[in-house]
């Protein structure tokens, strides 16, 4: 009986690992780079562990990694 209640700790204490540790898998593209002339619109993007805004170069980004507020970024990257 006893054993029981160990494995099941343990197991409820590796799943809640496993949960915690999944990203969106947006956050993993290729963040967005710098754009330095007039930005034709801004969204987050998740790099150095955290989400910035970027502007848009208006040329058809190619990156998975855009979001349309800090607060998708936050939640979507960061848990």
């Amino acid at each position: 009986m006893q054993a029981k209640i160990y494995l099941f700790a343990l197991l409820l204490l590796v799943s809640a690992v496993l949960v915690q540790g999944v990203q969106d898998p947006r956050c993993g593209g290729t963040p967005l780079s710098h754009f330095r002339g007039d930005a034709s619109d801004h969204k987050w993007t998740f790099k150095d562990g955290g989400c910035t805004l970027e502007g848009l170069t208006g040329y058809g980004e190619t990156t998975t990694n855009m979001f349309d507020s800090e607060a998708e970024c936050t939640s979507l990257c960061l848990g």
